[in-house]
């Protein structure tokens, strides 16, 4: 019958079926091999499966090694040897070069003073310090130019006769044309704490050089002949025409200290002073007098320079500070007239003298490299 046939031929299939899904069984059971290793416990179940990190990206990769040479700069303090820079800024106040004279040796009876000329030097100087600093010693060289004004006024007065008050008086405007100072100096520590006081002694030298170069202009004597000129009489334009130079060698010592507060930052302090034997030149162009006269002092003698500082450090590279100082010079020597169209060539000492008393206060910003 039809339906018999088709009914064995599905349970063949059926049965074939069975067989081939037996076999594939008993396979997979001969090829399993158990893990030996004993169940994990449930404290060990707990912890999360380690992952693999990921590769870092490009943007880290670059900064992986980066550090910032501004802050590290800022942050890091120098070594014992190090390097400073100043940039300074000097105002003076109560300044002056002066340089007088008494009569010609024909002159008799002679008298002192003849002549005296007094120069403000009140003014903005700046300029830079470069300094070397180690645990024992260190050395500075600091070079300052004047701006082109001048506070203050040229006097002239003159002695016709030979009694206790000038005969004649004039003044004048000033500007410079050229002022330079320049300071060199050597220190060294000597005591560290001496008897337990919180200070260093340091012993110095050095040398300074000042060059003064000023041109009085629009002149007025306001007294002649011994008689007070009302209105005065006035002259426009350059009348003087003045160059001063001192050279200074120096010695002295200087006391160093720090105080430190919860208030401020540290602040280094220092007192300074010394005296130098000074060698002193100058020559005065009249440029409105007869023919074209020149006066000339050469003279020698010595000065005093006291100083102090108080530096604040705002990081352990930069810091700011102020600075205070006073120097007086003395000299003495020679005078000497010259004007050629008059055959005038004549030297003389009597009453010849130079000197100048400065008193400044220097800001100052310093970097330690």
């Amino acid at each position: 019958m039809p339906w018999r046939q088709t009914c064995a031929e599905a349970v063949l299939a059926l049965a074939t079926v069975v067989l081939l899904c037996d076999c594939a069984r008993s396979q997979s059971e001969r090829g399993f091999q158990p893990d030996p290793s004993p169940a994990p416990t449930a404290a060990e179940s707990a912890i999360p499966p380690m992952v693999a990190p990921a590769a870092p990206s490009i943007a880290e990769e670059a900064w992986r090694d980066y550090r910032d040479p501004g802050v590290e700069f800022f942050c890091q303090p120098p070594g014992p040897d190090y390097w400073t820079i100043d940039y300074r800024c000097r105002a003076f106040c109560s300044s002056y070069t002066t340089y007088e004279f008494g009569t010609p040796p024909e002159t008799n009876p002679g008298w002192a003073p003849l002549s005296r000329l007094n120069f403000s030097l009140n003014s903005c100087w700046h300029g830079l310090q470069i300094a070397h600093e180690t645990p024992t010693w260190a050395f500075q060289l600091e070079w300052l130019m004047a701006g082109q004004y001048i506070q203050g006024d040229f006097e002239d007065y003159d002695w016709r006769n030979p009694n206790n008050d000038f005969t004649d008086l004039g003044f004048a405007r000033e500007r410079w044309t050229e002022g330079q100072m320049l300071d060199l100096g050597f220190k060294r520590q000597l005591f560290d704490r001496p008897l337990g006081l919180p200070v260093e002694v340091w012993p110095m030298i050095g040398f300074r050089w000042q060059r003064l170069d000023v041109v009085a202009y629009d002149a007025e004597q306001v007294k002649f002949k011994n008689q007070w000129l009302d209105p005065p009489l006035t002259v426009s334009g350059d009348v003087i025409d003045f160059n001063q130079q001192y050279y200074i060698g120096y010695a002295g010592a200087q006391l160093r200290g720090r105080l430190e507060t919860k208030m401020l930052p540290p602040l280094i302090w220092t007192l300074q002073g010394d005296w130098g034997w000074t060698e002193a030149y100058d020559i005065d162009h009249h440029l409105l007098r007869e023919g074209d006269m020149y006066t000339m002092n050469r003279t020698h003698g010595d000065c005093w320079h006291a100083a102090v500082s108080v530096e604040a450090l705002v990081t352990n590279r930069f810091s700011f500070g102020v600075q205070a100082d006073h120097l007086q010079i003395n000299t003495t020597g020679s005078h000497h007239w010259l004007n050629d169209p008059l055959q005038i060539d004549e030297t003389w000492n009597n009453g010849v003298s130079v000197s100048s008393q400065q008193n400044w206060i220097t800001a100052f910003l310093r970097v330690r490299i």
